[in-house]
């Protein structure tokens, strides 16, 4: 989790940023506080102890943390153990980690080429834990 790739964006912990729109091609991994929109082709980690909410609009998502919002995931969407989620998703594959709390409306339709921002979400599933 602590290691960093070139090209990855990273909003430290003690950070805050407030009503941003972030686009991006690279991993980006959230370790502060962030709210607003992000678009990226690539991973969103946030990081445990970090607190994120908006939209969310990317290729894969990692959540050890907290975050509310939407959540538009093309692949794989991983909710670890000690992960708060709270919002709308819609996701072409997920996993969840035994604790991790999740009150959201879920739509899992395989993997997608486009983001799901551009498609009209449809809830199928509630999970509550």
């Amino acid at each position: 989790m602590d290691n960093h790739n070139l090209g990855e964006t990273l909003i430290s912990s003690g950070i805050k940023v407030k009503d941003a729109v972030v686009e991006a091609k690279d991993d980006m991994v959230i370790s502060g506080h962030f709210s607003g929109k992000i678009v990226s082709s690539a991973k969103i980690t946030i990081h445990e102890g970090a607190k994120v909410t908006g939209l969310i609009s990317c290729k894969d998502f990692d959540c050890y943390g907290v975050y509310s919002g939407k959540l538009d995931v093309c692949n794989m969407a991983i909710f670890h153990s000690n992960c708060v989620v709270d919002g709308k998703m819609n996701v072409g594959h997920f996993s969840a980690e035994d604790g991790a709390k999740i009150s959201s409306v879920l739509k899992v339709s395989g993997n997608r080429s486009v983001m799901a921002e551009q498609q009209p979400a449809i809830p199928a599933v509630t999970l509550k834990k």
